[in-house]
């Protein structure tokens, strides 16, 4: 990420960064993936977001307790539990 944010710096702080193959040059010399590069051409921040993070998507699903809370039902849930 720290490379993502140099690059930021960079291009804003040099006006010859709105050249694209000024542009291009710097992105290939900056150790990027080429996600990053091509987000960050097209200047697409949320796939830049997405390339940069490369956080897994965590996904919740409710668990619904039958009236009777039967003994299987509570054992699975705590296994669940345990193994967070």
């Amino acid at each position: 990420m720290s490379k993502v944010i140099e690059v930021l710096m960079q291009m804003a702080s040099n006006a010859e960064m709105s050249n694209t193959k000024s542009l291009a040059e710097m992105l290939s010399n900056a150790n990027l993936t080429k996600a990053q590069e091509l987000a960050i051409q097209t200047k697409d921040m949320d796939a830049l977001k997405v390339a940069t993070y490369n956080l897994p998507e965590i996904r919740c699903y409710p668990i619904l307790l039958p009236d009777d809370k039967s003994e299987e039902v509570s054992t699975l849930i705590n296994r669940t539990v345990a193994n967070f």
